[in-house]
């Protein structure tokens, strides 16, 4: 028995490929998605200066070694302090 020959299934359309994203829009739709992209900036810029003050806000000021200086001075917890690169107090 002989197989028939069959397509690859390969289809060439005839049509440049979009070199860039905003080729294919109309001036009104590139205006419209520039102003939606400035105001999704702004929204990102204030987002960021809320967070900014927040943290300056709630920063209590405590470092890690404030909080390592509870420790009992004992040679282990000097050995992980060292190796954490924090001094005990």
């Amino acid at each position: 028995m002989c197989s028939s020959p069959k397509s690859s299934g390969h289809v060439h359309i005839n049509r440049a490929p979009i070199k860039a994203f905003g080729e294919g829009l109309t001036k009104e739709q590139r205006l419209h998605f520039v102003e939606v992209a400035n105001r999704a900036d702004e929204r990102r810029q204030q987002r960021l200066e809320a967070k900014r003050r927040w943290e300056q806000k709630h920063n209590t000021g405590r470092s890690k070694q404030q909080h390592i200086s509870k420790l009992p001075q004992d040679a282990y917890s000097a050995r992980i302090c060292r190796l954490l690169g924090v001094t005990l107090i």
